[in-house]
């Protein structure tokens, strides 16, 4: 009898430890309806997804209006990407350091510079910059620049995306408040939510991928053992975003005729790695909306929540022949001026987290007295060294 009781305590535990496991590879979904609720609970699900276990990923479902948004928007990144090189060259903007308007090559990719992908930038909330904001850099006081006379449709319909983006992210930011503020009283109430509500620094990413010259299959990809030090076959390599709230669309495909393509690939997309350096594939309904956790959102909860590293590995296989990858990402950040707080009370070494070679640490890139343009600053830099 005293050998079964053994017994059977050994399988409970193993089985809470496998449930653990299985936890830690779970993606969380919220319904919409639950989100713009407040009277709704859902703290528990947000904690499973942005906590240390979480992959920092949490999906949110039958979103109004979002798929209809989705499709009137993503098909403009091909047609943007194709439009004449004089017309592209238009909404270059040097002057921002390519952080507005189109950018092409501009940005690097282990050194060298990236034309895997397109990218045009906008802020979806704010045409206009604060030019009041004097003691910033000049490139981040450039205007929006809409191609009102090669692409007029664009412009509504990136607001129209972004705005409904940041308005759902605001909803969940007030789960995000109420949930920090029951952890740790010494919180500033409602944190969050006025970072993304109030801050004019918003930026939005239509992507273009363009298709890939390669055409052979690739094995399939090994999860379990997969070697994150040697695999770079990569759309957009491992790192953290390093804002409050990162909103994402499900990519769309398109051929070169514009028409869309339905591919299903479990090596392609995107992929988190958990705090327990498992990877795992990050995917959701093309008909949701996903938010990822980032690094100030880590800070500002004092560690509670926890930024992952991701990737976008890339596509191979004839499927993927003169196909290119369409998405849409919504950066909700501080304004550049304000201080990137912990709660009082907390030490800087309880928001860090165990690093990951192919992420800069974030004790190199903060320190508590920064503002968010110091902490961005450092980002960039330590992702894109001189």
């Amino acid at each position: 009898e005293n050998k079964n009781k053994v017994r059977e305590i050994h399988t409970q535990k193993r089985s809470k430890m496998d449930a653990s496991k299985a936890d830690r590879k779970t993606i969380i979904h919220l319904d919409y309806k639950e989100v713009s609720d407040m009277t709704n609970k859902v703290e528990d699900k947000i904690l499973k997804a942005y906590g240390t276990d979480g992959l920092g990923l949490l999906v949110v479902d039958n979103v109004p209006d979002f798929v209809q948004k989705r499709q009137a928007l993503l098909p403009l990144g091909n047609k943007l990407a194709n439009l004449p090189k004089e017309a592209r060259d238009r909404l270059e903007n040097e002057a921002s350091k390519w952080s507005i308007g189109w950018s092409h090559g501009k940005e690097k990719f282990e050194g060298q510079p990236d034309y895997s992908k397109g990218s045009f930038y906008a802020n979806p909330q704010y045409d206009e910059t604060n030019k009041d904001e004097v003691d910033l850099p000049l490139e981040l006081l450039v205007d929006n620049m809409w191609p009102t006379e090669d692409l007029p449709e664009l412009e509504g319909a990136f607001k129209n995306l972004g705005q409904q983006i940041c308005d759902v992210g605001c909803m969940l930011a007030r789960h995000i408040d109420r949930m920090i503020e029951n952890d740790n009283p010494a919180y500033t109430k409602g944190t969050m939510e006025d970072v993304i509500k109030t801050s004019q620094s918003c930026r939005a990413r239509l992507l273009h991928y363009y298709p890939n010259e390669k055409f052979e299959e690739r094995p399939a990809i090994d999860l379990a053992n997969l070697d994150v030090e040697t695999f770079n076959d990569f759309w957009c390599g491992w790192h953290n975003d390093h804002g409050a709230l990162t909103g994402l669309c499900g990519a769309m495909y398109t051929d070169e005729n514009d028409n869309l393509v339905d591919i299903k690939d479990p090596n392609a997309g995107l992929f988190i790695r958990n705090r327990h350096g498992e990877v795992v594939k990050g995917a959701f309904p093309k008909t949701s909306l996903a938010f990822q956790i980032g690094e100030c959102g880590q800070i500002y909860s004092g560690g509670l929540l926890k930024a992952t590293p991701h990737a976008v590995f890339k596509g191979f296989g004839e499927k993927y022949k003169n196909v290119s990858r369409n998405t849409l990402a919504v950066f909700m950040q501080p304004d550049w001026t304000r201080k990137v707080e912990m709660p009082t009370g907390c030490v800087a070494e309880s928001v860090y987290t165990d690093n990951f070679s192919k992420v800069p640490a974030l004790q190199d890139r903060y320190a508590p007295t920064d503002r968010f343009i110091d902490f961005h600053s450092k980002t960039i830099a330590a992702y894109y060294p001189e």
